[in-house]
């Protein structure tokens, strides 16, 4: 059975679908994005609004965020410039990269363009009410979809069996080495390699899928003798058949590094959660501050409460540029306030009761 967990938090809202009993994927909506975030599956009215006819495709206008990029088929030569095209999200934008669209129709003549034609998609709505069952987030469920988000923005992954993942994404392809320490290679140096082989595939389709990575995937595989490559081929074709996304093999090259390109949609987990330097975000930071005053205002409903972090994240809180107060405040009643605390890490914050 498949179930959509929901955490609509003061902030953003997680969505976290299980599979198993496991946390598969994480998808994460902020209110600060909301109107300025085009996200896969969205349908907009775009303005065309330059074509490359070398690179068989269009830039288009969406009226957020930058440009996107929109194939055209050979035959589509009624696609002018300035024109008004009914188009489809594909590929959320992602770095420095504009989003990917499909185009679905010319718009009727006169009409405005660039326009949202469809609102903000839910992630769950392409499951099929019958398929899935949803459900609210609870306390122990918030603490689950944390421990998973904190698990996956982290390089490490460890192989069931024994044996560590390291999972490097780069602007160009995320990098995965495959080390075989600390397990125990018993049964034979064949059996052994085929064991690792067939746990660490099923492990890179899991955290593949978890962190939201797309593009070149580059597996750097322990050496493996000639006719164990074939069986590494096959167990990580097996591992990705259930992945939604379309996946791509190219083979395992004589260096031992399995080549996959997995189609991107959402964006991966890290660019929402991390900055450029790869540390937690303040708003990140702030959003999870909010939680657990969130939480611990649910706990003790009599309490006053004062939640004090790192300078920079009650900053943000202070500009309050998503109106985060008044929901709280809709939430929990006026009990509560924020302060600076100058020793705090920005991963940090305490909620006091008095």
């Amino acid at each position: 059975m498949r179930e959509l967990l929901i955490d609509a938090a003061v902030g953003e809202t997680r969505t976290a679908l299980i599979e198993g009993g496991r946390i598969a994927e994480i998808h994460v909506d902020r209110w600060s994005e909301a109107g300025r975030f085009a996200a896969a599956g969205v349908r907009y009215r775009v303005r065309v609004a330059s074509i490359d006819r070398a690179r068989g495709g269009a830039f288009v206008e969406l009226g957020v965020g930058p440009a996107g990029w929109m194939p055209l088929s050979k035959d589509r030569k009624d696609v002018t410039e300035g024109a008004a095209v009914e188009a489809r999200v594909r590929a959320e934008a992602h770095a420095d990269k504009g989003p990917l669209m499909v185009f679905e129709a010319l718009a009727e003549p006169g009409a405005n363009a660039p326009e949202l034609l469809s609102g903000e998609a839910s992630w769950g709505a392409r499951f099929p009410e019958d398929e899935i069952v949803v459900r609210q987030a609870e306390i122990v469920d918030r603490t689950d979809i944390d421990d998973t988000i904190h698990a996956a923005l982290g390089a490490r992954a460890a192989i069931p069996g024994g044996g560590t993942l390291w999972i490097e994404p780069t602007r160009a392809l995320t990098a995965i080495d495959v080390d075989s320490g600390g397990r125990e290679m018993k049964g034979g140096k064949a059996r052994a390699t085929k064991s690792l082989i067939v746990d660490a595939a099923a492990e890179i389709a899991f955290q593949t899928r978890l962190r939201g990575l797309g593009g070149l995937l580059a597996v750097d595989l322990p050496h493996l003798p000639r006719p164990a490559r074939k069986e590494a081929d096959a167990a990580m074709r097996k591992a990705f058949a259930n992945d939604p996304r379309r996946v791509e093999f190219a083979g395992l090259s004589r260096f031992g590094i399995m080549e996959i390109a997995r189609e991107r949609a959402e964006r991966p987990l890290a660019e929402i959660m991390l900055n450029e330097d790869g540390a937690l975000s303040v708003e990140s930071a702030a959003l999870a501050a909010l939680r657990a005053l969130e939480r611990e205002g649910a706990a003790n409903r009599g309490a006053q409460l004062t939640l004090r972090a790192a300078p920079e994240v009650i900053g943000w809180l202070k500009r309050d540029t998503i109106g985060w107060r008044a929901a709280m405040t809709e939430r929990l009643g006026p009990r509560f306030e924020i302060e600076n605390d100058p020793e705090a890490a920005r991963d940090r914050a305490d909620v006091k009761l008095r």
